[in-house]
């Protein structure tokens, strides 16, 4: 397997809503350790300020990860999803979807990569593939049970 470039392993955080090494790059090549064309492995993590690394993300400085996953109960044990870049697109797209209106919403975003059945096609889809191919946002992914 071919060895990764910084620039290659940055290109991939990105296309993968990798926040964290995202972000761990970009102060590297901002404070002058590591160049572009340098192998990945040549990352110096002891050398990171992670303080400044955990404030980007915080802030999402990089404008990474910008539609996330939320879940709105619809039954005691089932849950609705939704792709939105706020919460309250999320919300608005529950009342199109279930014609009432919800207090209790929660992000999820350790749940971008996990898979769902899709009685249509007869296939499992991962989250984060739908979100790469969804067009137009907020977008009803479909209902879990807990």
């Amino acid at each position: 397997m071919p060895k990764l470039t910084i620039k290659e392993e940055l290109a991939d955080a990105i296309k993968l809503d990798g926040s964290f090494v995202a972000h761990a790059i970009y102060y590297a090549l901002q404070k002058g350790l590591v160049q572009l064309d340098d192998p990945s492995s040549s990352l110096p993590y002891p050398l990171l300020d992670y303080d400044i690394i955990r404030k980007w993300m915080d802030i999402n400085y990089l404008q990474l990860c910008t539609v996330k996953l939320f879940k709105i109960p619809v039954q005691q044990n089932r849950q609705a999803l939704y792709l939105a870049h706020e919460e309250n697109e999320a919300r608005a797209q529950h009342y199109k979807m279930y014609g009432y209106r919800v207090e209790r919403i929660m992000e999820a975003p350790h749940e971008m990569d996990t898979s769902l059945y899709c009685e249509e096609t007869g296939k499992h889809r991962v989250i984060r593939d739908m979100k790469r191919k969804t067009v137009e946002f907020p977008c009803w992914v479909g209902e879990v049970g807990r």
